[in-house]
């Protein structure tokens, strides 16, 4: 078949099928002719129409605007850098920055160098395919003795985990013992859900506590540069540019369920201190980011939200300064991340509550 037109109906699922919980495309193709069915398909295009809820729903129509459209090449569906994606919610020019940053790396880049990328331990394990007899272990006396973090608990208005979120480890056994390096030293984590309004709710520690599958993990090296790299990852993640990043290239937050997978995050660009094209000038933003986060940890405890919200617009315009941002390129990423994420339809919608 020779594609022509694929048309996503993702944010429209729930009024176009009652309670959809899944996405869906319609694709037009045609027959092709038996000599031309396994040539090459390198000069072909098709049109990709992202059509979104708007008013013109009111009066029995579907509407598809000119930002809702794209020109691709048949070979984009063969590639592995999430073309239909990230044209769903961005246009060109937010591909072509994007293109850009990852020039100079990704996150996953920071793996080969003593960093690690992991998910919190498992509780329970009801694998039918292993022995029942097998499904739990003891818990080792390190997490035994240590603190533990609810996910519930994780803060939304804070970059840090406050001292009263933590509690005695309440499990007696566990489904398997956990690289203990996860759970100490300087380290990113963030929830399984990530809103698309709101955004990466991450949050940095050095503090030895355990958490739960739930929540994910990046632990970097016991250094100070180790230190700085995950302070400055977790302004990033909760930043508008990761918001930005988290609708082009999660397509689960941008088209079915709030949620960033790990393996989603560590496509994102980041350029370490090695790869930077000005590195002590980048050093120079991380020690300013490490300096403000550090005064919002020092505010007493029930300051700290409202001193956080007092210098968070500074801390994201330092993610900025980092990546060498022009105003533009800054003016598109709130843009989208500003209106993309409020324009999504809510999770909780269901087709009988649009019926009352």
């Amino acid at each position: 078949y020779r594609i022509e037109k694929i048309i996503n109906f993702s944010d429209m699922r729930r009024l176009i099928f009652a309670d959809a919980v899944h996405p869906f495309v319609v694709l037009i193709a045609t027959v092709r002719a038996p000599d031309e069915r396994f040539g090459s398909v390198e000069s072909e295009r098709f049109q990709y129409w992202t059509p979104k809820t708007d008013i013109a729903l009111a009066f029995g129509r579907l509407a598809v605007h000119g930002g809702d459209r794209a020109d691709l090449p048949a070979n984009a569906l063969l590639t592995d850098e999430a073309q239909l994606a990230m044209h769903y919610w961005g246009g060109e020019p937010d591909i072509a920055l994007l293109q850009r940053l990852l020039r100079k790396g990704s996150i996953r880049d920071l793996m080969t160098a003593e960093w690690m990328d992991a998910k919190g331990f498992h509780a329970h394990d009801n694998d039918v395919r292993r022995d029942p007899k097998n499904w739990y272990t003891a818990v080792p006396k390190w997490m035994a003795h240590t603190r533990f973090l609810s996910a519930k608990l994780l803060p939304k208005d804070l970059p840090f985990v406050p001292e009263k979120h933590l509690h005695p480890f309440p499990f007696g056994q566990i489904a398997r013992v956990p690289e203990q390096r996860l759970f100490q030293g300087p380290r990113v984590l963030w929830p399984d859900g990530a809103h698309p309004q709101d955004g990466v709710k991450a949050v940095y520690t050095d503090e030895a506590f355990s958490f739960q599958h739930s929540i994910a993990v990046l632990s970097a090296p016991s250094t100070e540069e180790g230190r700085l790299t995950a302070r400055f990852l977790t302004v990033y993640l909760r930043s508008p540019m990761g918001l930005w990043l988290l609708l082009l290239l999660s397509s689960s937050v941008a088209a079915e369920r709030p949620k960033l997978h790990l393996r989603e995050a560590l496509d994102w660009p980041f350029w370490s201190l090695e790869q930077h094209p000005e590195p002590e000038r980048a050093r120079s933003i991380m020690i300013k980011v490490d300096a403000l986060i550090s005064e919002a940890e020092s505010a007493d405890e029930l300051l700290q939200p409202t001193r956080w919200s007092e210098i968070q617009s500074q801390v994201d315009h330092l993610v900025y300064d980092y990546f060498r941002l022009s105003a533009d390129e800054i003016a598109m990423i709130e843009e989208l991340a500003t209106l993309a994420g409020s324009a999504l339809q809510p999770s909780s919608l269901r087709h009988g509550s649009l019926t009352k």
